[in-house]
């Protein structure tokens, strides 16, 4: 996950990045994460809320 942003942060500071397809080729992999990383808090933090 951390690749991700990392590339999002130097292909935004780029001066000749293609932003359209900058846009399309980082939806790609952050969608599927963001849902993962949603998945795995909600599980941790729904089974700490009985102890």
């Amino acid at each position: 996950m951390g690749a991700s942003f990392l590339l999002i942060l130097i292909t935004s500071v780029h001066p000749n990045a293609k932003k359209a397809e900058i846009k399309d080729l980082i939806s790609v992999p952050i969608t599927p994460q963001v849902t993962l990383l949603s998945f795995a808090l909600g599980f941790y933090f729904g089974n700490n809320k009985e102890n």
